[in-house]
This record gives structure tokens, sequence and C-alpha cells, in this order.
């Protein structure tokens, strides 16, 4: 009963301004059978009903499927599911297939979801609905692949569902340039950036619309715009790749109508507009630097998570490595050297953003492996020749049409020729690769390379490798490398040192030095060809687990290799110590093991390990103790010490818990090689430490998150390890050999802590070559703020660049967010200079002058702590009184004390020298003082002072309460020359003032006679009391009095005029 009232009702959506004016039923007799709009169980219903959908079109063989392009891993995706908006795929089963070919496919799988819809009780909405057919075509003008339109590709074709009807009804067929709007993002398979910015341009304008008609109070619009229009126009960044520029257009609509209601001219310069409040800036959130954040949070996110979304990015970051045919990862590589190798794809231009801000991202992706010693990756050779960019797009697509990869993909298996095929230019399948983009033959590239773009071939430098042992020709050249080298050189030799490394000046570090580089893997199951007279049979060895392949034997004779009698920890430690280099890798530094540690083994595999780690934070870098021992019985244990990785910003107890947690994990793992290396399923291990945060984020079922704290150190350690109860005793034990482990490195001048990649880190952020612990959007949203910044205190000469590097700017951040809201928004419009002072009211049309109030000279925002009127010195010694006591309340160094109240006296008089009390690399201009521009060298002074007097007080503390009773002190300023501005104090209001005293007198002399009784009474008042009303006021008496004299003796010119004729007529004769 209830269902067939839901089903078949009328529906309203009703809110707190009422129930809507229109509703929905059901279109036909059939009622409605789905869960209903509104209904709270309807997503869960929503979500178990689609998922038996789509395991049916699993099941029936529909959906698109593919291997990774080198480490040949399954990717398949059936259909995209958000709510009530599903996007279907279907694919060919081979590059063989065309669009053509699958179009009954496409046919099938749209029926097939639109009957598992309709047999669940719901529907779809032609209306809403629509498709595009992507097939490509070889573009050989330029070398790329390009999409079909629909005049080149069935264009007459019709893919039909089953409506709300029930008939079938045609989808509407897009090109593939032709975006539409999916979930409030415009959509299409090639990017229409135009739609994108459409669309975000009337978001913005819509909202500034209504926001142009309400009423705000200046200090709520910043953060109006932060927490409504921003949020809306983020939605669509994970997506969208535009331009800062672009971006500032979008906002324009916003900020023409808001930045008045905040107090701030509408044309108030942008790049401090955006400018975080660390630079003093409004603090309003550039999108483009919102944009890069959400691109690299969702690439962090989803590869440390290893989510199908993860696994997707992974399959097109593995196209893109074998596309541009280099050793490193597609965000570690120079854009300006390899992005003319990359398609155009989302990939590609989120990594042009990202090396525009000097940031790069270091993923656990497999990297092209080399055949043999020696060996070499040709993209890589071709780039230690230095050459051009035409030259080198050529040569790849060469590379890529021979399906080759290295050197030794083009040589013979002696490697002393090149095979007869490369040099005339044609695929060589017997020699098969390995990688699956190259081991499937597309058939639209073309059959050869002659005619293939072939002018960048007469710009391409001979290829000539230095030293020696040379690689000759197997016979003539064909069509195409003839045209490579014509009128360059008759040779038709490769010369290549097998013992020379290539240093690529543009490539930046791998992201995995250990990786393998040297294994050795047949090109094809079958040979062809004779063997050379040297060739020697040989038996290998392969280690898939470490990546490398031993010799173990030649001819008839065998190599029995080496190995240890006994499995060793510390063996194992060294071994992976070995590994580590400056910027990939960490192991623990001492590990000390007391007793039989195979006793500590057999714990191990019979569950009965406990591992207790705790940590210590002091000076601003940590350690961390662990120890291994059974969990019943036995005195045998393993002691492992280590410092805290990471920057001094990310150091803290927190952190060093949780390295104490990676080095433990690290030592079980080295057992269970040692010991049990075949172990099919790993053992249980109990975990104790005093950090129950640490233990809850490292071993919890929840995702990790870039944003959230030591982010590489929670991703590196996350495995299926059991927890337990601590136990207090060993834990204090523990912690006490972290703190003297702590007080031996100090002891020792060791205490720095390194900053690599962790071993088991699967994601890495790197800024400026530095790794970062976390996604921190604070900091994107400054690298994409300080170029604009940089040029604005270059072109205005405020900061230069030895005082930006001389400036706190940390202790500055937080004396700004320690402000309100008024006197931050303050503090930004002053360091610009436009603000309400005479020069700028001039300009804006609303005063005729732009002399100051206090003392009547011209007037900018310089002025106003300069002000030589008696009542701003006045207001001026009373603040620097105030800060002198303040500065003795808080400790200060008196030789500090003295030199600060030297400089504010520059402030006053900036002629002052200020090298005789205090040194220039302390003094960033006089003026900059009160702008919040204080040194760094500050606070190690202040430290110095405290700790002589064995204080515990924080000099950083201290730092940023003096700027913020700086900035105050100016505030102050400003604040007293607004209240003479509109007082009588005022050089402006004084001749106003004089004027109306003495329309009043006048006034007053002239008495109340002929005025009406309401001008009377206001003559009758004592001529002090007006006098003393504020000039506002007396104007306004002044002016209705002399309007009513005006008013009777314009009523009495009629009979002055009467009377003046008759005089004048009985004068005549």
């Amino acid at each position: 009963m209830m269902f067939d009232t839901l089903a078949t009702s009328t529906h309203r959506v009703r809110t707190g301004f009422g129930d809507s004016e229109e509703s929905f039923h059901p279109p036909s007799i059939v009622p409605f059978q789905g869960c209903g709009q509104g209904n709270g169980a309807g997503p869960p219903i929503w979500v178990s009903m689609s998922s038996i959908i789509i395991q049916v079109m699993t099941a029936l063989g529909f959906g698109f499927e593919c291997l990774t392009a080198i480490d040949s891993h399954l990717i398949t995706a059936q259909c995209f599911c958000f709510v009530g908006d599903t996007d279907v795929i279907e694919a060919g089963k081979s590059v063989e297939q065309s669009g053509k070919d699958i179009c009954h496919f496409v046919q099938q799988a749209a029926s097939m979801w639109a009957g598992g819809i309709s047999a669940t009780g719901g529907a779809i909405k032609t209306e809403k609905s629509f498709w595009w057919l992507i097939d490509f075509v070889w573009d050989s003008s330029n070398g790329k692949w390009r999409f079909c339109l629909k005049h080149q590709l069935l264009r007459d074709h019709k893919l039909q569902i089953s409506g709300l009807t029930g008939e079938l009804e045609a989808l509407r067929r897009l090109e593939p340039d032709e975006a539409e709007k999916t979930l409030g993002v415009m959509l299409a398979p090639l990017e229409d950036q135009q739609a994108h910015v459409a669309h975000l341009k009337s978001i913005a304008k819509k909202w500034a619309e209504q926001v142009r008609s309400g009423h705000l109070h200046k200090y709520d619009v910043i953060p109006l715009i932060k927490t409504t229009v921003m949020k809306s126009l983020e939605y669509p960044m994970v997506l969208t790749t535009l331009d800062a520029a672009t971006w500032v257009s979008i906002m324009s609509p916003v900020l023409q109508v808001c930045l008045p209601k905040a107090g701030i001219c509408r044309s108030f310069p942008r790049d401090m507009v955006f400018a975080p409040l660390r630079f003093q800036g409004l603090g309003i959130p550039h999108p483009f630097g919102t944009q890069v954040s959400k691109h690299i949070e969702v690439l962090l996110r989803h590869s440390s998570n290893q989510t199908k979304t993860g696994a997707y990015m992974e399959a097109v970051v593995q196209e893109h490595q074998l596309e541009t045919g280099t050793s490193f990862g597609l965000f570690q590589q120079d854009y300006s050297n390899t992005g003319i190798l990359a398609s155009d794809t989302w990939l590609k231009r989120v990594w042009k953003e990202m090396e525009d801000l000097d940031i790069y991202l270091a993923l656990d992706t497999p990297v092209l492996s080399l055949r043999c010693d020696g060996d070499a990756l040709l993209i890589e050779v071709f780039m230690e020749l230095q050459v051009d960019q035409d030259a080198l797009k050529w040569l790849n697509w060469c590379r890529m049409f021979l399906q080759v990869c290295t050197v030794s993909d083009i040589v013979t298996a002696d490697g002393r020729s090149i095979r007869e095929s490369m040099w005339h230019g044609e695929r060589d399948y017997t020699h098969r690769s390995s990688y699956q983009p190259m081991a499937s033959n597309c058939p639209t590239q073309p059959e050869s390379l002659e005619g293939v773009a072939g002018a960048p071939y007469s710009s391409t430098p001979r290829l000539l490798w230095t030293t020696a042992p040379t690689v000759s020709s197997t016979g003539p050249m064909g069509h195409g490398w003839q045209h490579y080298c014509h009128h360059r050189s008759s040779t038709r030799s490769l010369q290549w040192d097998a013992t020379h490394s290539a240093q690529l000046s543009g490539c930046k570090r791998p992201h995995n030095e250990s990786a393998d580089h040297g294994t050795y893997s047949l090109p094809a199951p079958f040979w062809t060809q004779p063997l050379p007279e040297d060739v020697r049979r040989a038996t290998v060895h392969i280690t898939p687990s470490l990546g490398t392949l031993a010799l173990t034997g030649i001819g008839t004779e065998s190599l029995l290799p080496h190995h240890n009698s006994q499995p060793s920890l510390l063996a194992a430690w060294m071994a992976a110590s070995a590994e580590v280099t400056e910027y990939v890798g960490w192991t623990p530094e001492e590990i000390e093991i007391d007793g039989d540690k195979s006793r500590l083994a057999e714990a191990l595999l019979e569950d009965r390990l406990c591992v207790i780690s705790d940590g210590s934070y002091k000076l601003g870098l940590g350690t961390a103790a662990v120890q291994l021992l059974p969990r019943k019985g036995g005195k045998e244990r393993i002691i492992v010490c280590c410092q805290t990785l990471g920057l001094p910003d990310d150091q803290s107890a927190y952190r060093s818990e949780l390295i104490g947690l990676l080095a433990g994990t690290m030592v079980v793992d080295w057992l269970l090689d040692q010991w049990a290396p075949r172990l099919r399923s790993p053992p249980r291990v109990r975990i104790a430490c005093d950090g129950f945060s640490a233990l809850l984020n490292t071993f919890s079922d929840n995702r990790v998150t870039p944003q959230q704290a030591q982010f590489d150190l929670v991703s590196s350690i996350r495995e299926a390890l059991a927890r337990s109860s601590r136990n207090q005793a060993t834990n204090v034990e523990v912690d006490a050999w972290a703190v003297a482990y702590c007080h031996q490195l100090e002891a020792s001048h060791q205490l720095i802590a390194p900053n690599a990649r962790f071993f088991t880190e699967l994601a890495t952020l790197y800024i400026g070559d530095v790794k970062q612990s976390r996604l921190n959007p604070e900091h994107i949203q400054e690298l994409v703020a300080l170029p604009a910044l940089r040029k604005r205190w270059h072109k205005r000469q405020t900061i230069t660049p030895e005082a930006e590097l001389e400036i706190d700017w940390t202790s500055l951040a937080r004396a700004m967010s320690s402000l309100p809201a008024g006197v931050q928004r303050w503090t930004t419009k002053h360091v610009v200079g436009m603000c309400g002072v005479g020069k700028f009211k001039v300009r804006w049309g609303s005063a005729d002058s732009a002399a100051c109030p206090c003392c009547g000279e011209f007037e900018d925002h310089l002025h106003v702590p300069r002000c030589t009127a008696p009542s701003a010195s006045a207001e001026w010694d009373r603040r620097t009184a105030i800060l002198d006591q303040w500065l003795d309340a808080q400790v200060t160094d008196p030789a500090i004390k003295h030199a600060i109240l030297h400089l504010l006296e520059g402030v006053r008089d900036p002629s002052l020298p200020c090298s005789r009390v205090v040194p220039l690399r302390l003094c960033i201009g006089y003026q900059g003082l009160l702008e919040g521009w204080l040194s760094v060298q500050w606070a190690a002074l202040q430290e110095q002072y405290l700790q002589s007097r064995g204080s515990q007080r924080s000099p950083t503390l201290w730092v940023s309460r003096l700027l913020h009773q700086l900035i105050l002190l100016g505030f102050h300023m400003w604040e007293h020359r607004n209240l003479v501005q509109h007082s009588e104090d005022n050089v402006q209001l004084r001749k106003r003032s004089r004027l109306a005293n003495d329309g009043i007198h006048s006034q007053f002399d002239m008495g109340p006679t002929n005025l009406p009784k309401v001008v009377q009474l206001m003559l009758a008042v004592k001529r002090r009391t007006v006098l003393n009303k504020p000039l506002v006021d007396r104007e306004e008496w002044l002016k209705l009095v002399r309007m009513e004299r005006t008013a009777y003796r314009r009523a009495l010119a009629p009979q002055r005029r009467i009377l003046h004729r008759f005089f004048h007529l009985a004068q005549a004769p």
C-alpha cells in the first residue's frame, strides 16, 4: 500500500521557502517502479541495483579492457556511475576493429543497459542522453593521432534505446570536441576548453548579479567569496587545465562587485587580491593555485590508495613513458625536452603546469628495461647528442614506428651491426617488443617511413656517438635514413661506448634509482638468423623479487653461486642500506641484536613477535627507538635506533612515532626475507606505540589523503599488521633509548634529518627538488602568487631579492593571521598604497584636494605615519611609549629594544642613517618596519638573550607578536588621521568652520524680524549654543536661516517694485 501510494503520487519539493510549483508524476498509467525522489534509502537502493546491472554487463563481455604498456597489467572498465548519471563504455577488443566494426556491439550494450534499468524499476530519459563514436586516424603530416569527425565515420548511424514510454528513440550523437554538461562539468573526449570557460563565467556572473543588490557587511565579503562562489568554481577543477590568466578573467565579475562592498577599490591589483596573508595579500585563493592543488591531490590520493582511478592514471602514465622512451617517470622529465614527444592528454597538461611551478611527482611506476650491460635508451642517446626539438620528434616517430626502445633493439645479437631492417626503416617482426602498444601492429599506421614528415630530416645533425667499439651497418641505407643523412655525411657508422653513461642535463632525478636497467629478456620466442661464431651457451637464474639476473653456467660448466650458510639480519640491513641514495631510500641508522636472532625469527613465524616503538622530539628534530622481542619468554631482542626524516617544519613527536613504526616494519620484513622467503601468508605481529593516533592512522582501513599530516610516512607503512595493547614498562625503556640516541646525535653534531623518499612510498611530492611530507594547498598558492608579487616588488622597488630572502615571512604570516579582519584588509591596502588618502581621493573624484587633514601637506600612504602635525606627533609619542612598555614586558634584549625604537625614529624621518645603530642586514627600510618586514636575524638575537637569562620563552613567538604590535602602531596612526579627518582639527575644515561661525554671527546680528516663527525660535537660543554645535550642524543651521531670509526678501520684491515705480512717476514733470 505504501509503495503504491508513492508510485502514483504527484511529488513536489518542499523547502523553507515553501513547496515548489513544478511537480513530477508518472508519465503514463504505469506507476513509478523506482525508489522515488527524496527517499532517504534512495542512494543505497540505487547502488545495490546498479551494481547488479554492471555485473550482468560484465558477464556478457561488454566494456573496455586493455593491458598497461610496460608491466602488462589488465585494466578494465564497464561504466562510470555517479548517483543518477552513468557513462557506459564499449570498445573494440583489438586495434584491428574500427569504429564501424563495433557499432553493432555498442547498440547491444546500450540496449542491455536500458533493459537492465527498466527491469529494476527505472528508465532512461533520452533528452538527457547522448553518445560519442570515437575512432582515430593517423595524421602523417604532423605524426599524431587525431579524432575522426562525424562526417568521416558513419555519419548517418543512429544509436537507439528504450525511453520513458518504452518506444525506441535515437540518442544525440556529438562530435568528439563537442562538450556536454555532465554532473556540472563540461565533458568531451577532445577537451573543449572554451566550453569550460563559458560555463564557469556564467556561474561567476550569476553569483555576482545576485550579490550586487544585497547588503553585506564589508568584513563578511571575503569570507563569503571563499565559502560560496569559490566552492562552485572548485567543483570541476580536477578536470580543467586552464591557465592563471583565464582564471583571473573568470573571477573578474565577482571581484568587480565584491571588492567595493569590502571597502576596496575594484581596480585593486589582482596580484595582491590573490596573494596569501603571508605576503600581506587579501588572502582570496587564486583559482589557478586551487586547480593545481586539486590535480596534485587526485594524483597522490589515487596512487597511494591504489584505487581503480589510480590504475587508469597508471595506465596512461605508462603509455607516456613508452611514448617518450626515457628512463624517467613522466612527471620527472623536463617538459621543455620531452614534452614534444608526448600526446596531448590531461596528464600532459598537468605535467606542464607543475613544471612551470617547479613541482614534480615521483610515482612508483615501472621503467623501460635495458637488454644488457652497456645498453641505452635511444631517446636518451639522442638527447645526449643535443638534437633539436624537431629532429627529436622525428626520431621518436621512427622509433615508435619501428617499435624499438633501446640500442639493443636495433642491433644484431652480438651487438656489432645494425640490423638490415632497421637501416631500411622496416619493422622486424622477428624481434617483437614486449611492450603492449608496440606489440600490436596498428593497421592505420603507414607501412613505411617514406613520405612521413620528411622535412625535419634535413635539419637533423648526423648521428655520431663518440668512442669505440663501432656498430656498423650490414647493407645500404633505406630511403628514409638516406634522406635523414642527406648533405650531412657519407659515414654510415654509429659509434657507441658500452661503458659510457649519459648525463642528461634536462632530466630530473629518477624516481627509483635502484630500478633494474640491466636485465636481459629475449626479444622473441623464435630465432630465424644464424648465430655469430663466438656465441657460447649460457644458463642464467632470474630473481624476480630482487630484479636481478645471475649467470649460473657457461657451456657445460656450472657456476655454483655462493650462498650464506646462516641467514643474517645484519646482512639484509646492510644490503638495503647499500641501495640508499641521496634522494631515494632510507634504512635505520643503528641495529643491535641481543641474543639468538633465530629465536626471534621463530617467534615471528609463530605469531609471538612484539614490536614496541617510541619517539622523541627535541630542538626541532626527532629520533625513534624500536624493540623487537618475543611475547612469551626469552631474553632475545633487537634494538633499532633511527633519526626522523623530513624538513624542520615537518618534525614533530607524531612523526617520530611514525618513523619508529616504519623502522619496526622494515626489520620484520628483513627477518621474513632471511628466514622464510617463500612464506605465502605473512605472520601476525603485535605492535605497541605510545602514539595512539600514529597506530590509528597507520593501520586503519581509511584511505589516506595527501593533505593529512605526515602523508608520506603514513602511506609508506600501510600494511596488514595487527594492533594490540601496549606494554607500559617496555615503552618507557624504549623512549629512554630514543632520548639517549637523540643526545648522542646532538653531541656529535649529526642531528641533521635527511629528507629522502622511502622505499615503500608509492607517490611522492617534490617542490623545488625538496620532498614534501604532505600536500599543503597554501604552499601551492604561494608558488602561484610569488612570480607576480616579485614583478611588483621589482617594479615599485619595495622589496629587493636580497630583502625577500632576509624577511621573516613565517613570523609575518602568524602576525597577519592574528590580526582582526579589518586590520588585515587595512594592512593590504596600505602595503599597496591604494587607500583612502588624499592622493587617491582626488583620483576617485571624492575630494578636490590631496592635502593631509592634519598638516595640509600632500598625503599618500607614506605620509600618514610621517605627518608633522602636533596632534600626529603627540599620537606617535604615545604609541611608541606603549610599545616601549610592551618590549619590557616581553623580556626584550635592551639592545634590540634600543635598535627598534631608533628604527621607528627613522619612520618619521627617513633621512636618518640606520647603519650607525643597526646593521644593514637587520634593517629592511624604515617603512618596512611598520609593514611587518623584519629580518630573520632578530629572532636569533633575541634567542641568544633569552638563553643567557635561562628563559624558556619562544623567540619566534616574540617576533610574531612584535610584528603584530608594529602593524597596529601604523594602524593607530591611521585611526588618528581619520579622527582628525572628521573633526574640526582638519585643516580643510578649519576654513569652513570659520566661515560658518561668521555667518552665524551675522544672522544673530540681523535679528529675527519678519522671519517665520520656526526661524525666530532658532534665533531665540543663545549664540554660544549654536556655535558649540558640530560643523555639519552649524552649516545646516546657517543654510536654513539664510534660505528663510532669502524667501522673505523675495516676497518683498513686488512691493519694492511698486514703490519704485510710484516714486519715479511722482518725480516726473
